[in-house]
């Protein structure tokens, strides 16, 4: 600012002062822009990750940061719109509208408040809206240069990294995303992944929708994919007590071992996609009685049946039940666990092996 544009900003801030109670904005926020975002910086809240920076953090954060004024009245940006950045007040006041509160009034931010940063975080859509209650200047961090800075600087990815653990990242995808809690916590294991990489930036809730809308179906896939494996294997069931009345304890730890999970799997997943409790309790009993149908089927089909008919039916039983296992419970398991997957597959296998070893 030239001395002129000094003395008419300071006298007009002072009457905004005496009137509002608020700082107007300059009107040159160019003239020393690095030394204006660090001082700005330096009196930051409403977001610990910015808090509080050291010296050359605050130097190099301030780097990527720019400027905008927003006239009184004008909208920053809309509930539901995408965000891609996060805003700092250095002057003015702006309101933020939650359609989803109670109260009449908006939440006021004042000179120094952060805000759209979880929204900017987490890649999600805005769930409030920000309007310029009076003249506004603010300072903005757009999510790549975010991502830049994370990136380059190793305190501030640990800042992050704390922050990215606290209940207020939980809060804000479950109460104000309206995740489900599983997938609150998919997000934020991928989003700790990713960051200690170091070289990939933060997945997006959009990411996360898009997983979930592509694997909306495999809970009833899974669902189905018993049943088809359960009908040969109800019929080998009642084809063993043919021959003895007493089923081996190596056939009922396998049973269980394969059929447990993806029965837990299926019905964690039916429960976050809507279905009420009751609906999946039927379900799984409607499964029950018709493999009990099965069974008693099995024991009337193969009552003095050739050994090479049993044989056939026990190869069908355990490829529908390998094929059951490749195509839905291995790939819905890795996108729940990740690389653990393989590990408790491994256990899974040897367990069903020491239960047949301790039968004999």
């Amino acid at each position: 600012m030239s001395p002129e544009e000094s003395d008419r900003w300071i006298h007009a801030a002072a009457t905004a002062v005496n009137g509002s109670g608020h700082l107007v904005c300059a009107s040159s926020p160019q003239a020393d822009r690095q030394q204006q975002a660090e001082d700005a910086l330096r009196h930051a809240s409403r977001f610990p990750v910015l808090e509080q920076l050291p010296p050359d953090l605050v130097k190099a954060v301030a780097g990527f940061m720019h400027h905008y004024r927003y006239d009184k009245g004008e909208v920053i940006y809309r509930n539901s719109e995408y965000a891609d950045r996060l805003y700092l007040v250095t002057c003015g006041t702006v309101a933020l509208i939650d359609p989803s509160d109670d109260s009449p009034d908006p939440h006021i931010l004042t000179p120094g408040s952060i805000f759209g940063a979880l929204s900017m975080l987490t890649g999600a859509h805005h769930a409030a809206a920000a309007v310029a209650q009076e003249d506004v200047g603010l300072w903005v961090i757009r999510r790549k240069d975010f991502d830049i800075l994370v990136r380059t600087h190793q305190e501030l990815a640990v800042r992050l990294e704390r922050f990215l653990t606290t209940q207020t990242v939980r809060n804000y995808l479950e109460q104000r995303q309206h995740f489900h809690a599983d997938i609150a916590t998919q997000w934020t294991r991928k989003a700790l992944e990713q960051l200690s990489r170091g070289n990939r930036p933060l997945p997006a809730t959009e990411e996360m929708n898009a997983e979930i809308r592509e694997h909306k179906n495999a809970p009833m896939a899974i669902w189905l994919g018993i049943l088809l494996d359960g009908i040969p294997e109800s019929l080998v069931i009642g084809a063993l007590m043919v021959t003895s009345p007493m089923i081996s304890l190596s056939l009922l730890a396998g049973l269980f071992l394969s059929n447990y999970p993806e029965a837990l799997s299926s019905s964690a997943g039916m429960r976050q996609q809507g279905m009420s409790l009751w609906h999946v309790l039927l379900m799984w009993s409607s499964l029950m009685l018709m493999t009990g149908i099965g069974a008693a089927l099995g024991n009337l089909m193969f009552n003095g049946a050739p050994p090479h008919l049993f044989a056939f039916t026990k190869g069908i039983a355990a490829g529908a039940m390998l094929t059951v296992i490749a195509e839905t419970m291995l790939p819905e398991a890795y996108l729940k666990g990740g690389s653990i997957t393989g590990l408790t597959t491994l256990l899974g296998f040897l367990g069903a092996i020491l239960a047949g070893e301790a039968a004999w």
